[in-house]
């Protein structure tokens, strides 16, 4: 899955940056090329932003004299801005579930290891209230997406993921609300006093 996939390369350049920060050394010729030339650059760039501002640490390491070199932070926040903009259009009939969400949301969890999964989920355990799909994007970004409408024209936007190897999918119903298949203590997890049990 590309958004799976992006987000392992951001990750790699975190770990480059951090690296570069570390040893005051500049990387090898090229040594970002296979970051960037994988024909998913601008999501990989969009990731890195979503990373950059949630890690406080990150942004001390791309304030590094060196590090700083090869990240172009005004330029990526635009990519950013229309990458994400491109996923909502993609979906203008979820335009009620695009309003910023009612409550602070809590910290995504560190202590959730989630994983990509195609597994259907059999029925649904709770629902999401006031949570846009940009959120879920960000919140959930190595969850399995899949945007194709369903044959009953009911669902367009579907994220399936493992959390902690327990099943778990959100999906949208008409464009009203997200579904949610799953444990409790996850979606408490990620989306707080959004989520509501069934």
């Amino acid at each position: 899955m590309k958004v799976s996939i992006s987000v392992k390369r951001a990750e790699r350049l975190v770990s480059i940056l951090e690296r570069i920060a570390d040893s005051g050394q500049a990387p090898r010729d090229r040594a970002l090329d296979p970051i960037f030339e994988s024909g998913d650059g601008d999501h990989v760039v969009a990731n890195f932003i979503d990373m950059y501002d949630e890690s406080p640490a990150l942004r001390t390491v791309c304030q590094h004299w060196l590090a700083s070199r090869y990240i172009d932070l005004e330029g990526w926040r635009r990519t950013h801005q229309r990458i994400r903009g491109l996923q909502l259009e993609m979906f203008p009939q979820a335009a009620p579930a695009t309003a910023a969400p009612m409550v602070a949301l809590p910290p995504v969890p560190t202590d959730l290891v989630i994983t990509p999964s195609h597994a259907t989920a059999p029925g649904r355990s709770g629902t999401l209230k006031g949570i846009p799909p940009s959120e879920v994007f960000a919140r959930l970004p190595d969850a399995a997406f899949d945007g194709r409408r369903t044959v009953d024209r009911k669902t367009t936007m579907q994220w399936s993921f493992n959390a902690n190897g327990k099943h778990c999918a959100i999906w949208d119903y008409r464009g009203a609300c997200f579904s949610t298949f799953g444990p409790d203590h996850v979606f408490k997890a990620f989306f707080g006093d959004c989520y509501i049990s069934v």
